[in-house]
């Protein structure tokens, strides 16, 4: 107790709530306290405010008046430095908000910033999904995304919950694609590279027009950027994790590699990651997939919807197939990366559009756009030398400004 006036106003001195961390993003030290008052003393909501000081914190002010409850509380990000001063705060890196009137009652808490919060407030692209705000007037904090109607790959794959559609192989090829090219620009474009952790079909979710959008980033970490990878407790979804992350507990970007070639895997093949109701070789998807591309035996594994399709290039199919299976090396340092996939998906995707036919109405435009291609190898880079020398061509001064483009969030 500091002061006791005649009104019968009394101040004293209360304790602050703190939560700090390590670099590695383990929790040291916290402290939550709490305060109750006897009859008839109430907390004074003109003579207190709740702030919050620090980076990428989020607080929480309980109460009750008589019966009721009532939670309050505010969240804060900054990029570099605490704007603040004496723990008041002055700008970027705090955030202060009223508490109600009569409470006899509070406890504080303060939390590591929503992870996910933390991530989509860095990311602008048109293939990860928009964080719209957060909700604190509930017992646990919720995030509220942009609404994507069609639901998840993984219901439109394996026709779960009646959302369940024929996705053509164009189609999946288009969202095999943007998905690549939203993980690619994690791991390169953003400020600080960001490891998503959790790739699989249930965490892509398609719009009216079946665009891919990228979302749950819950188990995202970011990776300073003098490092190329960061020591975790393992986290992610058996049949998409990293086996050599699994065992080493070292988190890098091809992690994120792995998992998308899981989903290359599903795309084309319509099975589930992992399931225990088939034949115990066939249990694992990725090792499955594998085996089956390197017994040369890809059409018996096929999606009977993308068998069953007229016109399509078996080409496409085998140079998916085979860049799934690159994606799926055991050592992480063998695969691509996010941006050498996008490349090459995005490669095999302009061989059908009208510039890239030998019978275009315009010869001239064509020659000078893409040069003369006489086959589909012509529009591929070959990243690592799986499949024979790398050919290249006028088509590839368009895929390296594909890489340009990511900067902006295309």
């Amino acid at each position: 107790m500091t002061h006791i006036s005649l009104e019968g106003e009394l101040q004293i001195i209360q304790e602050i709530a703190y939560d700090c961390y390590n670099d590695m993003n383990e929790p040291l030290f916290s402290n939550n306290p709490s305060l109750s008052l006897p009859t008839p003393y109430t907390i004074s909501d003109t003579k207190n405010k709740f702030i919050v000081v620090g980076c990428d914190a989020l607080a929480l002010f309980q109460g009750h008046r008589g019966d009721e409850n009532y939670t309050t509380g505010c969240m804060s990000i900054c990029n570099d430095n605490v704007g603040s001063a004496n723990a008041s705060c002055s700008g970027i890196g705090c955030c202060q908000t009223s508490i109600p009137s009569g409470l006899q009652s509070l406890g504080m808490k303060t939390d590591q910033f929503v992870n996910e919060v933390i991530v989509l407030s860095q990311i602008n692209h048109r293939n990860v999904v928009r964080l719209l705000g957060c909700c604190l007037e509930t017992e646990v904090p919720l995030l509220v995304h942009e609404f994507i109607t069609q639901g998840t790959l993984f219901e439109h794959i394996h026709k779960n919950k009646g959302k369940g559609s024929l996705l053509s192989w164009e189609l999946r090829l288009k969202i095999a694609s943007e998905t690549a090219g939203a993980l690619a620009y994690l791991h390169s474009s953003t400020s600080t590279p960001i490891i998503h952790r959790d790739v699989k079909t249930m965490n892509i979710l398609l719009d009216d027009n079946y665009t891919a959008k990228v979302s749950d980033f819950g188990a995202s970490r970011f990776i300073p950027i003098d490092q190329t990878q960061l020591a975790t407790l393992v986290q992610g979804t058996f049949g998409y994790l990293d086996p050599e992350y699994f065992h080493s507990n070292q988190l890098t970007e091809k992690s994120d590699v792995y998992s998308f070639g899981v989903v290359l895997a599903e795309l084309l093949t319509s099975r589930v990651a992992l399931s225990f109701a088939r034949p115990e070789a066939e249990r694992c998807l990725a090792h499955f997939f594998v085996c089956s591309v390197e017994d040369g035996n890809l059409n018996q594994i096929l999606c009977d919807d993308i068998v069953k399709e007229e016109d399509i290039d078996q080409r496409v199919i085998e140079n998916v197939a085979h860049l799934a299976k690159r994606c799926l090396r055991v050592k992480g340092e063998e695969r691509p990366t996010m941006r050498e996939v996008t490349m090459e998906l995005e490669g095999m995707i302009m061989t059908k559009h009208p510039w890239g036919s030998a019978d275009h109405n315009f010869p001239e435009e064509t020659m000078h756009l893409l040069g003369s291609p006489n086959t589909f190898m012509d529009y591929i880079v070959d990243v690592d030398g799986d499949g024979g020398p790398g050919t290249t061509s006028a088509c590839d001064s368009m895929q390296l400004e594909l890489l340009n483009s990511y900067a902006d969030g295309r």
